[in-house]
């Protein structure tokens, strides 16, 4: 065997490495960092356990290795427990009332109980507690280095091997691509975009483009099917007046899907297999918090109930009827399922892995003559849980024996398919759970609350469970006559009918209930009753305060993925995201015309108002710990409180007493125990799976409207196919693009080049500066601004930039380490784009501001506000320096760049609060008399805020706190 040819080159072709700082050929170098990433990845993953085992025997006096205790302080105690090591205290074993302090105080480290020495933690270090099915001890990492699964080498897919090539079967690309966008039926701008760019390739090479016509089309896409498990139809015969009725069910088995997905080589590394605990170090003490799915306390306690050698595969189910015509006669029940083993972003996303219809159940015709009537209402229960148990029949044995599989990473798995919660708005919570809906005697789904004490908040009721509903409906069918059989389920509010959720293991309907934002906050409780009552009490004070209402709904500025409304009195929409923002915004526009003095029950409204958006801003949050899950209850208890007293105040007067005795105003009562159970809302919240009507309802007008289940279902499954090949096509254009890099990289050669001085963009990790404009010297940027109004900002402009520079630049960055001088003919160059990235005080991951300081933006002035990072508070009111950015620039000194901004700043400092901002939440802001503006360096930003001038008070301004999460909770955190 000949020898292997030893490679040469000059000391030019050695590169440094950023890790372990040796020199290494350039071509050598991508395997290189490869190794040293994974041995930095290994250290890194042994100091974290020594850490652990040094924080153990310091709590437990006994080393962690091979304790089943608590790693963190506690007795050992089974897993199948309510009392696991997570501190959770409750009555329920799915902690629907656990006390909020336990559920973050995992254990004490502080230096009393390290002997005096330094706790051997950092701050902010991430301890992750995996199940003890998993067979790993926990880990500690340093949250800069923190990922929540590890990155895994991507396994070759060999069924791949055939040469075959990725847009099979498809003749070409080019082919495969128009029949992917003939599938979009509504053509938008950049659909319009991809077709020229396609028609113009066909005129380059004809050859690449060989479909003949549509049916061309439809016979490729039935070649391609079997890329994604098919719809099969198996009808349902459901006996109603004596006479058995069949209805047509689509569905996709179950399990089937489950493997496409587990089976997938490139999404085997996104999935996480077991359930886990997360902590984060706050200096003291490891504080809980929940995210995703699998950090929730259901999710482990079904793991818990499967065998050792067990792996879950969780899945959510929702479903919902959604009208495809204008005027509603052809309607669609599509179910979708997703997979809590995957992180939000792929399960709530597209393509594979998201949100995917593995069902369509039958729409039952609805005379008007059946309407309401008991038996009907039954008989479409049982056609609903018939087609559904259709969806589920798959997984039944696997879901109580579990059913091992090859995995895409080429593992052997034993797998326990189990239905982890739902995703539902009320109507169809009722029909899961089998209850009887709004009018029973117990209309809750999740509890046994009368439906006279909805409202009545301060009562615990029980919780309905699988046990205890199956009992009262064995107790029910044993009676000998239907009117004792009536008593006995009208007492509980249930349906005559077994539920096909029975049936699976360890699925429960009414624990698998959650809460939805969506249908019970935005478009429910907001829109149709809170938002009702503010319009109505604003219009029975006149037009011209409806109209100085609508004005001031206007003034608001805009603000990226924040809807901008002119008038809102007289809308009629049913838009989630539209309601949701007005409800954050409401408040600021009316908090001046429902005042004490003019309407004393609005106001006790407006405060009503203020506890509800408090109350939503904690639902929303996409990471939840001890201390916000214990303030959003405290949230819930406040609007609980001031709803009631307001109930009472308005129905004293009115001709028409209100009833607030509904379900939306008792489900939220239910939120902080499902975000304890099953993580965020989010996981949940029927928003995604509702967005996927839209494309339904896109391909319903594809169809020729006669027998349209399969003509749907076709195009659905032709899209999931598509997503597959699209899948295979990239990781192809991935292969052909390291190669061309790799050969780019070999054949580069160094040149040395300069900095150029007219550079027009500007670019950190933490902003980005852009939209440069053109050249010009102080002087005319003064002389432009010479006849602003007051305040003038401009005013010697250049002279305030010297002074500002001076007192802040090192002495070594000004000429001969004097006071700075600079020419009115200087030039510095403008910029109106301002891209902040910062971290989020909700998840601890980046967010992104995008901000404007431009005369005309979209045909409107936009000037937008920005906090400022500062050593120290400026005042027990005011925690932040909040500033209107008026110019942003980038000036040179000695042929150094320094990126600065003229900013407006509310920096007055605000003696106590006024009683209306305590009990409304306003957070006011104020200018200074005699201001001329302050200048500071970008890098001093820390992100945007929406400030609105104050309606009461000239000179007065409001920050917006319900902006975002972070916002809403970084000044919850500074006390305000």
């Amino acid at each position: 065997m000949p020898a292997k040819r030893k490679r040469t080159g000059t000391s030019s072709a050695l590169e440094t490495c950023t890790i372990c700082d040796r020199d290494i050929h350039r071509r050598g170098m991508a395997a290189h960092r490869k190794k040293c990433e994974k041995d930095r990845a290994n250290a890194l993953h042994d100091l974290a356990q020594r850490r652990l085992q040094m924080a153990a025997q310091v709590e437990l006096g006994q080393a962690i290795a091979g304790s089943a205790a608590d790693p963190l302080g506690g007795p050992s105690l089974p897993a199948d427990k309510p009392d696991t090591p997570g501190r959770f205290t409750h009555q329920h074993d799915d902690f629907r009332a656990f006390t909020p302090f336990e559920f973050g105080r995992v254990a004490d480290v502080d230096q009393d109980a390290n002997n005096g020495r330094p706790a051997p933690f950092s701050k902010d270090d991430i301890k992750t507690e995996y199940h003890p099915h998993s067979g790993k001890f926990p880990t500690v990492q340093p949250f800069d280095t923190y990922q929540r699964r590890p990155t895994a080498p991507l396994v070759e897919d060999h069924t791949r091997e055939n040469q075959l090539p990725p847009w099979s079967p498809f003749r070409t690309r080019l082919d495969f691509e128009v029949a992917s966008l003939a599938l979009d039926a509504a053509l938008k701008k950049e659909h319009v975009v991809t077709l020229i760019s396609l028609l113009r390739r066909c005129g380059q090479d004809p050859q690449q483009f060989t479909i003949q016509n549509a049916e061309d089309i439809d016979n490729i896409w039935n070649l391609a099917a079997h890329k994604a498990p098919e719809f099969i139809r198996d009808d349902i015969e459901v006996e109603y007046d004596g006479e058995k009725l069949s209805f047509e069910m689509w569905y996709r088995p179950l399990w089937d899907w489950a493997l496409s997905l587990i089976q997938d080589s490139s999404l085997v590394q996104y999935f996480d297999w077991n359930s886990q605990r997360l902590y984060k170090f706050d200096g003291a003490h490891f504080v809980r918090f929940v995210d995703e799915p699998l950090t929730g306390e259901r999710l482990w306690n079904m793991e818990s109930s499967i065998p050792e050698d067990g792996t879950p595969f969780f899945f959510t189910l929702y479903a919902d009827k959604s009208k495809l015509s204008s005027f509603g006669t052809a309607k669609a029940y599509p179910v979708i399922a997703r997979c809590a083993n995957l992180c939000t972003a792929i399960r709530n996303g597209r393509g594979i892995g998201g949100g995917t219809v593995v069902g369509w159940l039958p729409v039952i015709k609805e005379d008007s003559e059946d309407s309401g009537k008991r038996n009907f209402i039954i008989h479409k229960s049982m056609v609903w849980h018939q087609g559904l148990g259709k969806i589920l029949n798959s997984i039944q044995n696997a879901s109580y024996h579990g059913y091992w599989v090859t995995c895409g990473d080429l593992v052997k798995r034993r797998f326990f398919p189990l239905d982890a919660f739902h995703s539902h708005d009320y109507e169809e919570a009722c029909i899961m759970t089998g209850t009887r809906g709004v009018r029973s005697l117990f209309p809750c789904p999740v509890c046994l609350v009368p439906k006279d004490m909805q409202m009545e908040h301060t009562t615990t009721y029980p919780l309905r469970t699988t046990e205890s509903m199956k009992t009262v409906y064995t107790s029910a069918i044993a009676q000998l006559t239907k009117k004792d059989q009536e008593e006995i389920l009208k007492g509980f509010g249930l349906r005559e009918f077994e539920n096909i959720f029975w049936t699976a293991n360890l699925s429960d309907p009414y624990k698998g209930a959650s809460f939805d934002p969506l249908h019970t906050f935005d478009n429910g409780l907001f829109e149709d009753h809170l938002f009702q009552q503010v319009i109505a009490r604003i219009k029975a004070l006149g037009s011209q305060v409806v109209g100085k209402f609508d004005t001031q709904f206007d003034m608001i500025p805009r603000w990226r993925n924040l809807h901008h409304f002119e008038s809102v009195s007289n809308i009629t929409f049913n838009d989630g995201s539209k309601n949701q923002d007005i409800s954050k915004l409401i408040l600021f526009t009316s908090y001046n015309i429902l005042t004490k003095n003019v309407d004393k029950t609005g106001y006790l409204l407006l405060r009503c108002l203020r506890a509800y958006i408090n109350m939503r801003m904690y639902a929303g949050m996409q990471v939840h710990t001890d201390a916000t899950i214990a303030a959003g209850r405290l949230a819930v208890q406040a609007f609980s409180a001031l709803i009631k007293e307001y109930a009472e105040e308005s129905n004293k007067d009115a001709e028409v007493p209100k009833n607030w005795n509904f379900p939306k105003n008792h489900l939220y009562v239910h939120l902080f125990d499902d975000i304890v159970a099953k993580g965020v809302t989010r996981n949940y919240n029927t928003k995604p799976s509702e967005q996927m009507h839209r494309g339904i309802r896109k391909t319903y007008f594809t169809t020729n409207f006669k027998n349209i289940a399969p003509q749907i279902l076709g195009k659905i499954h032709c899209v999931l196919v598509a997503e597959y090949i699209w899948q295979d096509i990239n990781d192809y254009d991935e292969k052909l693009a390291a190669a061309a890099i790799e050969l780019a990289e070999d054949n580069a050669t160094h040149q040395d080049g300069q900095a150029s001085h007219t550079q027009t963009t500007y670019h950190t990790p933490h902003l980005s500066l852009t939209v440069a404009q053109p050249l010009h010297s102080f002087k005319e940027l003064e002389t432009m601004h010479i006849n602003d109004s007051a305040p003038k900002l401009f005013h010697q402009f250049h002279t305030r930039l010297a002074d500002f520079l001076s007192q802040r630049l090192p002495a070594e960055d000004l000429p001969n380490g004097r006071y700075l001088r600079l020419n009115p003919n200087e030039k510095i160059m403008e910029f109106r784009y301002l891209k902040v990235n910062y971290e989020s005080c909700v998840t601890w991951t980046m967010a992104t501001d995008h901000l404007r300081c431009s005369p005309k933006f979209h045909g409107h002035p936009r000037y937008d506000h920005v906090i400022i990072k500062t050593e120290e508070p400026l005042g027990a009111f005011t925690p932040f320096l909040v500033g209107k950015i008026v110019f942003m620039f980038r000036c040179t000194i000695q042929d150094k760049n320094y990126h600065l901004a003229l900013i407006d700043p509310l920096d007055a400092l605000i003696g106590p609060r006024r009683v209306i901002d305590i009990e409304l939440g306003l957070i006011r802001l104020r200018t200074k008399t005699h201001r001329t503006g302050e200048f500071i360096f970008i890098e001093s930003i820390v992100r945007g805020a929406v400030v609105i001038e104050a309606f009461d008070t000239p000179g007065d301004y409001l920050l917006v706190d319900t902006l975002d999460d972070d916002m809403f909770l970084r000044y919850k955190q500074a006390g305000l």
